[in-house]
């Protein structure tokens, strides 16, 4: 099942970020940057807003979850004139994880977090 961007940054801000609210609501946000808002973990006073198609607050968010567990992540483009972007997520004493996106780095990125926070949690 192929998931959108949207889709991705959900799961990603849920299961990574640990925004147990997090929804999408630009109505709300007032911005046209795609965001995802909620609370992070079970405190109401923490609020964070999530803009996913921001490659900085991507890697912003992505260099935090790996540091915080002590992984590693890469992130590649492809040659020739078929461009597409690699990023991967090495866990230490398991397999690493690698996804391929042929439009977005966000979308590479956001979706190697997510797999490997389901490789650690053995959702997969």
């Amino acid at each position: 099942m192929t998931q959108t961007l949207e889709e991705v940054a959900l799961a990603f801000c849920r299961e990574v970020l640990d925004m147990r609210t997090a929804q999408h609501n630009p109505a709300i946000l007032k911005t046209d940057i795609p965001s995802v808002y909620g609370h992070l973990g079970g405190d109401d006073t923490r609020f964070l807003s999530f803009r996913y198609t921001d490659l900085n607050a991507v890697m912003d968010a992505v260099r935090s979850f790996c540091e915080d567990r002590g992984f590693h992540f890469w992130l590649q483009r492809g040659p020739g004139t078929d461009w597409w972007y690699e990023a991967g997520v090495r866990v230490p004493d398991r397999d690493g994880v690698v996804c391929i996106d042929k439009e977005s780095a966000c979308m590479a990125l956001l979706s190697a977090c997510v797999a490997a926070q389901r490789k650690i949690k053995g959702e997969v």
